[in-house]
This record gives structure tokens, C-alpha cells and sequence, in this order.
């Protein structure tokens, strides 16, 4: 996926997704449809997990008759979650590109540069009031000082953990590989392989300093104008701690994606993704995150498109990004 973050808290705001998701669903009735053929990465926008490799919900990638693809995604994430035992108070601006082609009849090669900055932002003061005009909670902000980063904290066994690393930084290239397994399972449609491998590229401070692995099953299919991808992957972690934050080995991650074309040029997607627990000994940080991804897909030529859309947290969490909006641009070259 292709993208920008912002991230605001929970109860009243519910009501508005749930009317958002009534909405999406009544137009899946509509006749008129075409999967879309780009899925630019939007990967974990919460800074620990940005730290590692992380999954993202998409379709399985369909290279054009040209053979490469170039795509793009930026997200800018503002976070705050002020907690007994941690802090993590930042803005992240981040920015990927990613290049993809065919290695044969039915592979697909890709590679992927991430660029990050992070640091105190500008956007606090526009989320405090964005909560006030909507009724939302503060989660502690209005008392907090604004645009100030902070991402420190206290482990199970005494040790601390502070992320000083602000700024700009690259993160970890990303190779990954898409084989094409099988056709037309019953529901599922067709079958993908996907493997990524995450290279210690990064600036210290900005990612893992050792190889991360992905290993993953995605099934796509279409039926009277919807369309659906669902995904499951195991990720493992070589880097087991990094400016004094601890990770388990290896965790699973899930999505299911489905969407609907609502013109010739327009698509509308909405996607749930989750992940098991991948940090750990960090008393009250929580075991899972659970991610709501609503964007609008458009074609702006047979050869190119953009992506606008916003991620959501739709549960009471204490170790994830609350909303993020992103943005994305894809062009077969």
C-alpha cells in the first residue's frame, strides 16, 4: 500500500467508523467492478514495530505486459501514549519506495528503500483539537507538553529502554518474492508465496542491525463485483533487542482485505490486519495489535495510479498507532 499517519483516540470515534464500514458494505452491492492492480506497502506505523520487518494488507502483485513497476507510499504518524511504565510520544514522517518486476511467468521480484524522520511534529496541538470539536478523549495530551518526542521506558526486569534517535535515518532495505502457486480454490481464488527478507541496512537507531525473514500464503478472488485477498505470514527476528527494547524470535501477522470498484477509475478497499505479540517484557505494552485500513484507489492512466486512506485502530490498545492516513502513487515503467 502507499500512505501518510496521524494518530488520534477511541470511544466516540467508533460510531463514526461503524457508519464508514455500513457505508462501505452497501456499496459492495453495486455491479460495476475491477480489482485494482496496485497495492503500494503501508507497513506498522508504531514506532517499535517500525523497528522490524512488518506485513501490510494488499492484493498479490500483477506486474504489467511492461515487466516493472515502481511504487511509493509516505505516512506521517502522531502518537502518544503516556503509560505507568512507558512513554512513547513522537511524530514519524515515512517515506518508501519500492521497485518491482517479473523474474518469470509466475514471480515477482521487488525491492523496497524506507526513509524515515522522527521527532516531536508539529501535529499535537491539531489532534487536541480535532478531539475537542468531536468529543473524543485526550488520553492525557491536553496536559502533556506539545510537539516533544519521547520514546522511553521501563522492562519486567528492571532495565530501561530509550529510543534517542531522532531526526532522519534510512531503514532496512527490504527483498522480498512473490511465486504464484495455484488457480481457483474453492472461496480463496488463486494461491501466493510470499517471501521477504529484511537486510541490517538501517541507520542504528532506525531498524535491526541483523536479518529479518518473512515467510507468508496470500489468496485473492473475486466474485459479482467484490473482490478479496486474505493473507497470513510467520516473521522472524534475528535482532532480539535494540536500544534496549526486547523482541520474541518470531510472531504471526493476518489480513483480510476486500474492495469494490466504484467507477472506471475509482476502487474503494477496506482491510483488518493483526499481529501477534512481537515485543516483549514491557509490563502493561499490551500482546497484540489489530489495525481498520479504509482508502480510495484511483487510476490516473492505463499505466499509473494513486492511493489516500486511513488506518485505524478499532480497539482499546496500549502498543499500537491510533490513526494514520497515507498516501501512495504506483506507475508501471
Amino acid at each position: 500500500m502507499s500512505n501518510a499517519a496521524v494518530s488520534v483516540k477511541r470511544p466516540a470515534r467508533q460510531n463514526f467508523l461503524c457508519l464508514i464500514i455500513a457505508v462501505y458494505y452497501s456499496l459492495v452491492a453495486a455491479d460495476s467492478f475491477a480489482q485494482s492492480r496496485y497495492s503500494a506497502p503501508v507497513r506498522n506505523q508504531q514506532v517499535l514495530s517500525m523497528l522490524h520487518l512488518s506485513w501490510y494488507p494488499h492484493t498479490p502483485p500483477e506486474v504489467s505486459d511492461t515487466g516493472w513497476q515502481l511504487s511509493s507510499s509516505f505516512a506521517v504518524s502522531n502518537t502518544y501514549l503516556k503509560k505507568t511504565f512507558y512513554t512513547i510520544d513522537l511524530e514519524s514522517r515515512e517515506l518508501r519506495l519500492a521497485y518491482s518486476g517479473k523474474f518469470s511467468d509466475r514471480g515477482v521480484f521487488s525491492v523496497e528503500f524506507p526513509f524515515i524522520w522522527r521527532g516531536g511534529g508539529v501535529f499535537d496541538s491539531f489532534i487536541e483539537g480535532w478531539h475537542d470539536i468531536f468529543g473524543l478523549p485526550q488520553g492525557g495530551r491536553d496536559s502533556a507538553e506539545s510537539d516533544r518526542y519521547n520514546v522511553s521506558g521501563i522492562n519486567s526486569d528492571g532495565s530501561r529502554f530509550n529510543l534517542n534517535h531522532s531526526g532522519f535515518g534510512s531503514g532496512n532495505i527490504i527483498l522480498g518474492y512473490d511465486h504464484h502457486l495455484i488457480n481457483n480454490l474453492p472461496f480463496f481464488g488463486d494461491a501466493t508465496l510470499e517471501f521477504e527478507l529484511s537486510l541490517p541496512s538501517a541507520r542504528k537507531g532506525f531498524g535491526h542491525q541483523q536479518v529479518d525473514f518473512l515467510s507468508g500464503i496470500v489468496t485473492s478472488n473475486r466474485l459479482a463485483g467484490l473482490y478479496w485477498s486474505l493473507g497470513l505470514s510467520h516473521i522472524y527476528f534475528s535482532d532480539d533487542n535494540i536500544a534496549g527494547v526486547n523482541y520474541k524470535n518470531s510472531h504471526f501477522e493476518a489480513y483480510f482485505l476486500s474492495g469494490i470498484k466504484l467507477s472506471q477509475s475509482i476502487a474503494f478497499e477496506g482491510a483488518l490486519s493483526a499481529a501477534d505479540e512481537s515485543v516483549t517484557g514491557i509490563p502493561g505494552y499490551g500482546s497484540r495489535q489489530f489495525y481498520l485500513d479504509l482508502l480510495l484507489r484511483g487510476n490516473v492512466t492505463d499505466l499509473a495510479a494513486f492511493s489516500v486512506g486511513v488506518r485505524e485502530n478499532p480497539g482499546s490498545s496500549s502498543n499500537s498507532a491510533d490513526i494514520t492516513g497515507f498516501l501512495g502513487f504506483e506507475v508501471d515503467l
